[in-house]
């Protein structure tokens, strides 16, 4: 709940890489089962949410490992 407050607070233009790898996590829980599926879907997939993440800070070695633990 928090994180859908915290998507709906910053511009389009403005999300910073963060508030996109948290949707990643968000979407990985939802495919793996462990989140109910009434979750609000922002019409991403996982793996367009990190690969999003990482361009926006490719500095981020977090990032990378949750990109290449997906592959």
């Amino acid at each position: 709940m928090n994180l859908r407050d915290e998507w709906f607070s910053w511009p389009p233009e403005l999300k910073p890489a963060e508030i996109l790898f948290q949707m990643h996590l968000l979407f990985r829980q939802r495919k793996d089962g462990s989140m109910p599926s009434s979750t609000v879907d922002y019409g991403e997939s996982s793996l367009r949410w990190i690969l999003r993440a990482i361009h926006m800070n490719p500095s981020c070695s977090r990032y990378w490992k949750y990109l290449l633990k997906d592959m």
